[in-house]
């Protein structure tokens, strides 16, 4: 892969749910003192409570249990009674919060981006 003379990373996780668009804290990761080349171990622990991610064992995020009235029609996963499912995901462009998650054009010459992922744990506690 051709190297462009930059390498960003923005490292962030998110949890998508149908009973509310907001976000309501994250943590970017420095794309300056965050190298992409190495190994990371990106955790998350869920309680009944509030999810809590990790990368290297240093906390970035909670995303707390709302406690619905209205569960059944809002569905806060992965509160929910119902299965939900662990997205790992490389992406290119958009924005987050009105602010671009690239920087600037992408341009094919910088194609094709890549995401190892060397393995994957899923633990019932």
């Amino acid at each position: 892969m051709k190297k462009t003379g930059w390498l960003i990373a923005i490292v962030i996780a998110i949890v998508i749910v149908f009973c509310t668009a907001q976000l309501t804290s994250v943590k970017f990761l420095d794309p300056l003192n965050f190298d992409v080349t190495k190994d990371h171990v990106y955790s998350v622990d869920r309680t009944e409570k509030e999810l809590i991610f990790y990368v290297d064992g240093e906390e970035t995020w909670r995303y707390a249990n709302m406690y619905l009235n209205d569960e059944e029609t809002r569905l806060q996963y992965p509160f929910s009674k119902y299965t939900f499912d662990v997205i790992l995901n490389f992406s290119l462009g958009g924005l987050l919060n009105g602010n671009p998650t690239w920087p600037g054009e992408i341009h094919d010459e910088d194609l094709p981006g890549e995401m190892w992922v060397d393995w994957v744990k899923v633990s019932e506690l």
